[in-house]
């Protein structure tokens, strides 16, 4: 969670940890790695059990571990960009751009089952930011996205309504994830 929805005043850098370290090197933005349980809809384990992968295959977006099964979470029509997490209940929650419009996966608690929401920012990422055990109260998981020069991010505990502006930047955002220092990182390239 970022203290009151702001950046920190300085950068803060450190290496990302974890699964999502695999997603910044040489880039291919139609896969994804991510920390994840035992299974979908499972987390017994821990949120930290797997490596997670998520690419897109044809028109599909498939989930897949270790010990698990592939499985296909989305079917759509030219999806060029995904990046996906886990909520604390092991239910996959998917941002993506399909046709040249984002778009995000998560599950809706009021339906209940999974809502699809458009939105307008480019580069989505998605990211559970603290999966520790003893975290769980205050983990969120964050859309982060580029939308007229800045830095935006959505939360799900404000069920992804609510737009904060985070910094005015240039450039693409990569990915975000948890730095060794234990402070959420959004990586970005230049212009």
């Amino acid at each position: 969670m970022l203290p009151n929805n702001v950046l920190s005043t300085t950068d803060v850098f450190s290496p990302v940890i974890g699964s999502r370290s695999n997603s910044i090197p040489n880039r291919d933005f139609t896969i994804d790695y991510e920390d994840g349980g035992i299974a979908i809809n499972d987390p017994s384990a821990g949120l930290m059990y797997q490596m997670w992968t998520g690419h897109v295959i044809g028109n599909d977006v498939v989930l897949s571990a270790p010990s698990v099964s592939p499985t296909v979470i989305y079917s759509g029509v030219n999806i060029t960009e995904i990046s996906f997490t886990f909520d604390q209940n092991m239910r996959p929650t998917l941002t993506f751009v399909e046709g040249g419009q984002s778009k995000l996966m998560w599950y809706n608690p009021l339906i209940p089952g999974n809502d699809i929401t458009n939105f307008s920012g480019s580069f989505p990422r998605v990211f559970l930011d603290d999966k520790r055990p003893n975290q769980n109260i205050t983990s969120d998981i964050i859309l982060a996205y580029i939308f007229n020069n800045n830095l935006c991010m959505r939360m799900q505990r404000d069920r992804y309504l609510i737009e904060y502006i985070l910094k005015n930047v240039t450039g693409r955002l990569i990915t975000i994830g948890m730095g060794s220092n234990w402070r959420v990182q959004f990586n970005m390239t230049g212009a």
